[in-house]
């Protein structure tokens, strides 16, 4: 008797995650996006643009001219250079992961369906791993670039 109790129950609860599982994964992977930004917006320009800003900062004590040190506005010109360089695959692989999520969790919704066997439970389990380990990319990169 306490065998059909436990296959009610587990049928039950993978029922319950196939009806609610494409919404609580994206709330994963919102809630997470939001920790990482601060409450505030973030996209892959917002990344970039920081790359610039820092570069800009950096461009405030670049002088060229007969009386200034040139070799030191070289190596900062240099480095800023090196600034955006580095911030601009951060901003690709932030539109990388973006396009990953809509992907991953829209196709993924079908492996919520194989939850009712034990034997391919572990399909529909992942697919609430794989939004936390998403959201945990996007809180990475929105955290990157604030």
């Amino acid at each position: 008797m306490a065998s059909w109790f436990v296959r009610i129950l587990f049928i039950g609860f993978f029922v319950f995650v196939l009806e609610q599982g494409p919404g609580f994964g994206r709330a994963v992977v919102d809630s997470l996006f939001q920790i990482g930004s601060s409450g505030g917006s973030a996209s892959p320009i917002d990344v970039f643009n920081a790359g610039i800003a820092v570069a800009s900062d950096m461009s405030q004590d670049v002088r060229f001219g007969l009386f200034e040190d040139n070799a030191l506005a070289i190596a900062a010109v240099f480095a800023m250079i090196v600034v955006v360089i580095c911030f601009a695959p951060v901003a690709a692989i932030f539109v990388a992961v973006m396009v990953e999520m809509y992907v991953g969790l829209l196709a993924g919704m079908i492996m919520l369906g194989l939850g009712g066997s034990s034997f391919t439970k572990d399909f529909a389990v992942r697919y609430l791993i794989y939004a936390f380990s998403v959201g945990m990319k996007l809180m990475a990169l929105v955290m990157i670039g604030a």
